[in-house]
């Protein structure tokens, strides 16, 4: 598929503003006064510059040196201590003409986590429920955020992808800045600030409507039949146009854009037409975006995506799988932690439909089965007329508690409660639960949200009750149950939580033959 992105096995690119000349000195753009760097992780540094060039890094006392080959240049720093404030300098010798030295001030070293996803990653804290409140408290001078330039392809316009609205080097926070910064992300930062004592950098890299799609490189989606369909939907979109049509539609984009910005009309585009100068293109912001912020050291990554692949849920578990190996590559770290967020309550017209919840599944099954995963269930903060529920303080919250526990081995417990086993005792079934911390807790007049999917293929509520440490649920009488399902609709308001206050997350347990017993048991390792 021609639109412009990186093979998956590249290596990553130092890419310059556009219009840089070539063979110039400079550090790459993610480099800049008031950053936060990776504490006890090597630290890449790297830039462009002249080749036959040397490098000259120096930063809290280390010196380090490196050629310039092909016009890049890498330099890796040796783990560093929490810390700061730091001075770096960079100086490139050799070249054609030595250039002067880069000197950024005010660096710390802490914790640094990537903000990835779509648009409930991108949200601001502007919009964000509370955000009178918070600036009140919001000078937090440990916690900076950088966002990577939201790039729809190489070499487009600023005004194009809403650059006034982004960071363009690192910001501190302050009750000026935070209204730009992610609501989640800084919640989370927030969070993770007090409990550990050490500064929190956030590299927000986010695109709302995008699919996880847009964030792969395109031979790691053509490598499966199931993940290439991303690929050739796409093409067919695009042949659709038929010739010429692309070009005419994308300028009538461009310029009911462009109106939009300087007239600031509330009804702006928003879609462009498939092509390859749109951010929805699969492979596209992998190229102009992601891989300028790799392999810039980091603790982890906080995904909240997948409401433009609920078309495609039944494919998400093994694109979100894919995708996480990937970024684990670029990042030069098999491990790296990602932190889920469960998509919340939508209607989308279909509030009784299952396929956001089959999307859910999929992420509690990327968080069990994919090593150094957690997920954050952040159900009861939904909104079912609203895509972008503004409660974002306990997303980021909870976000951090995984983080606490898994990560840092920190905290007390991050999940709601997890069905384990089951037993029949008469005209009940008795469902036993792991991580059920403090006992079994209802909210609401009823344990609802329960049904039986019938063999018939029918559906029908079922009766449940909290017994003990257990959940008792009616058997379906004389009809065949095939599966006893909880929270399985678009829209659902938890009712099971534990006595942390965290809710369980919606599953199913099919009860088939040989199956009693069995339940679906998730551990919380530490990551």
């Amino acid at each position: 598929m021609a639109n412009g992105s990186d093979s998956a096995h590249d290596a990553p690119t130092a890419d310059a503003p556009a219009g840089s000349p070539a063979g110039t000195f400079r550090l790459a753009p993610i480099f800049s006064d008031h950053m936060v760097l990776q504490r006890h992780r090597p630290v890449p540094v790297w830039g462009e510059g002249p080749d036959g060039g040397t490098v000259e890094v120096r930063f809290a006392g280390q010196v380090r040196r490196g050629a310039v080959s092909e016009g890049r240049w890498e330099i890796v720093l040796d783990p560093l201590e929490a810390g700061g404030p730091h001075v770096l300098e960079v100086r490139c010798e050799g070249g054609p003409d030595d250039a002067p030295t880069v000197r950024l001030v005010d660096l710390l070293v802490g914790e640094v986590f990537l903000a990835g996803g779509q648009s409930n990653m991108e949200w601001p804290m502007q919009h964000a429920e509370g955000i009178g409140i918070e600036t009140a408290y919001a000078f937090r001078p440990m916690i900076r955020c950088y966002d990577v330039p939201r790039e729809f392809y190489p070499g487009a316009e600023w005004y194009e992808y809403g650059g006034e609205f982004r960071f363009f080097g690192w910001e501190i926070c302050t009750p000026e800045s935070v209204h730009r910064f992610s609501a989640v992300a800084y919640h989370f930062a927030r969070t993770l600030e007090s409990a550990l004592g050490v500064p929190v950098g956030i590299v927000g890299c986010n695109f709302g409507a995008t699919s996880a799609s847009c964030w792969m490189g395109e031979a790691a989606l053509a490598e499966d039949p199931d993940t290439r369909v991303y690929l050739e939907e796409y093409q067919a979109a695009i042949d659709a146009q038929g010739p010429g049509g692309y070009e005419a539609n994308y300028e009538a984009y461009r310029r009911q854009l462009q109106e939009f910005r300087e007239m600031r009309r509330p009804d702006g585009p928003w879609f462009p037409p498939h092509g390859s100068r749109s951010f929805l293109r699969p492979a596209g912001l992998y190229g102009t975006m992601l891989r300028k912020a790799a392999p810039f050291a980091a603790r982890g990554v906080l995904w909240y995506q997948g409401e433009s692949d609920v078309s495609h849920a039944g494919t998400y578990r093994k694109l979100l799988g894919r995708m996480i190996a990937e970024w684990r590559t670029l990042f030069r770290d098999p491990g790296l932690p990602f932190l889920l967020v469960q998509l919340a309550s939508f209607a989308g017209g279909n509030p009784d439909g299952e396929d956001w919840a089959v999307l859910r599944e999929a992420q509690g099954q990327v968080a069990d089965e994919v090593p150094g995963v957690a997920m954050a269930v952040c159900l009861d903060f939904g909104d079912a007329a609203d895509i972008h529920p503004r409660h974002k303080r306990p997303v980021g919250e909870r976000l951090a508690l995984c983080a606490l526990r898994r990560i840092f081995g920190q905290g007390g417990e991050d999940s709601g409660p997890v069905p384990g086993s089951w037993v029949r005792e008469g005209d009940r079934l008795l469902l036993s639960f792991s991580h059920a911390g403090y006992g079994l807790h209802q909210r609401g007049l009823a344990l609802s949200g329960f049904s039986w999917k019938l063999t018939n293929g029918g559906t029908r509520p079922a009766e449940a009750s909290l017994a003990g440490d257990r959940v008792a649920v009616v058997l379906p009488g004389e009809a065949e149950p095939a599966e006893l399902r909880y929270g399985w609709s678009n829209v659902f308001v938890p009712t099971l939580y534990n006595g942390r206050g965290l809710p369980a997350s919606p599953f199913r347990i099919r009860m088939g033959a040989g199956s009693e017993g069995m339940g679906t048991d998730r551990e919380m390792p530490r990551i």
